[in-house]
This record gives C-alpha cells, structure tokens and sequence, in this order.
C-alpha cells in the first residue's frame, strides 16, 4: 500500500511539476514581453530556453528522486507487425507534409516548438508516468489491465495538460477541445510504440513530426479521415500489445 502511494504521490510530483514550470515560465515571458519589445529572434530564443529550463528541472527530479529509467535502446520491436505500423505512421506524416503548401509557412519556432514539445512531453509522459502507473497499477491487477490502465491514465494526463494552450498561446477553446481528442489517441500510440519497443526516440520522433505537420498544415481541422485513421490504429495496437504481453 505504502508502495503505490510512493509511487502515486511520483506521478502527481512530477505531473505537477511540468505544470508549474510552464505556467511560471509563460508568466515571466509575459512579464519580459511587456517592458521589453521582443522581436521574433529573441522570442525564438526565449522560447528555446523555456524547453530547457522544464526539461532539466524534470530530468533532475528523475534522476535524483523518482529515479525512473528511461529506455533508449537504438533497436525496433521483434513484433513484425508493430514495425509496420511505425513505417506506415511516418509514411502517412510525411504524405500529408508533403501535400501542403507547407515551405511557405516554414518558421524555426515552429520547428522548436514541435522538437522542444516531443522531447520534453515524450520523456515525461511516456518515460516517466507511464511506467509509474503500469507500476503502480500491478498491485492487485492482471498485468494486461495495468497496461491498458495506465495507458489510459497516462493520455489522459497528457491530453488535458494541451488545455493549457488556452493560457500559454491563447487558443480557442474549439480548437483546444479538438486538439486534446486527437492528443489522446496520439498519446495511446505513443505509449503502446514504447512499451512494445523501449524506445523513446522513436516516441520522440513521431511526436516531432507530428506536431510540426499540425503547424504547417493544421491536421486537427483538416478532415474526418486523420480521427478514424487514429482511432483505428489504437484498437489495432492495443489488440497487438494485449497479444504480446500474453504470449510473454
């Protein structure tokens, strides 16, 4: 009992955390924004050092408290079936950055935004809180629903941190509402990619490309067809993830 309250009280430090850093870095920027005339350059900048100030704090806490390990190992899942997926996702990323006009609205804070998000989003929630709650959720559960559970708790974590963008970019709350649906199941994939092949890096990489392409091309409002491919992908994935798990 002790155990999962330990790690419980992890997850919410951690979480918690995250939050505060961009809250409090969102306010600073506001403050530096209004006394000094801060062209696109020193936003830029200001914007690159908002990533690293979250991402040291949180790698610090990890390493010297939570201490949970991240996987990196540089090699793909034995799963056949879940290395198709990965090339197929990539493929269908690219295609949809290529079919827009997308060179013409080409910015480097767009680029830093979608890298800075991947790595800093990706190492918290998925190689941090995930493991925690899978970890957390085996007292008292078969292993196949503390997988399933904390996938689900994780994205759900996850996608309501992008209410935030409220706040930090002024978003509507249309576009928030369907961002966050869309970050959800995104959050599934990216969490069944990095139990099946324990690697962050690919994790990393999807989250990359798919934000910057949300940028260019706005993919949250393009069609119906992005929410069925996602959704479809999840129950194909978990369904791979349940069979995995069960033959181990």
């Amino acid at each position: 009992m002790k155990n999962q309250q330990h790690l419980l009280k992890k997850i919410l430090f951690v979480y918690f955390l995250l939050i505060i850093s961009v809250i409090v870095l969102h306010i600073v920027h506001n403050i530096i924004g209004y006394y000094i005339d801060l062209n696109n350059k020193v936003n830029n900048i200001i914007l690159l050092i908002d990533y690293v100030i979250s991402f040291l704090s949180i790698f610090i806490l990890n390493r010297y408290y939570i201490k949970q390990k991240i996987y990196t190992k540089m090699k793909m899942s034995k799963s056949y079936i879940i290395n198709v997926f990965i090339i197929l996702y990539f493929s269908y990323c690219i295609y949809i950055l290529l079919s827009g006009n997308w060179f013409t609205k080409f910015s480097i804070r767009y680029f830093e935004m979608s890298l800075g998000a991947g790595i800093l989003e990706e190492y918290v929630f998925r190689g941090i809180i995930l493991p925690l709650f899978i970890k957390k959720l085996s007292f008292g559960h078969r292993l196949n629903s503390a997988y399933i559970m904390g996938i689900g708790f994780s994205s759900f974590l996850f996608c309501i941190t992008h209410s935030l963008n409220m706040l930090t970019s002024n978003q509507s709350i249309v576009l928030t509402t369907i961002q966050i649906i869309f970050t959800f199941f995104m959050a599934v994939i990216n969490a069944v990619i990095y139990i099946s092949t324990l690697n962050l890096y690919i994790t990393i990489a999807m989250h990359f490309l798919w934000d910057f392409i949300s940028s260019l091309n706005l993919v949250y409002l393009s069609n119906i067809y992005q929410l069925i491919f996602l959704i479809f992908t999840v129950i194909v994935m978990l369904i791979i993830l349940i069979t995995k798990k069960n033959e181990t």
